[in-house]
């Protein structure tokens, strides 16, 4: 599952660096928050950390990465 590849220190990675300004500088603002900007940044950012295939559209990774999230999400009982 995503979580089998994924480790915590992957994943504050790729927040820190989805919480980087243009200019390659974090941000003043709260660094635990992001703008749905960012948000969508780190879903595909993830997406292509997971499924490396490049001849598979990006579109479609994306719609499998989420499928796959939210089925471990509603198995370890969160709601979404």
């Amino acid at each position: 599952g995503v979580g089998k590849t994924l480790s915590d220190t992957i994943i504050r990675r790729i927040f820190a660096h989805v919480q980087q300004d243009d200019d390659g500088q974090g941000g003043d603002e709260d660094d635990n928050e992001m703008v749905f900007e960012e948000f969508t940044d780190i879903v595909v950012a993830l997406t292509c950390f997971t499924d490396a295939d490049p001849y598979f559209p990006l579109e479609k990774k994306v719609e499998k990465f989420c499928g796959k999230l939210w089925e471990e999400a509603k198995a370890i009982g969160l709601r979404l």
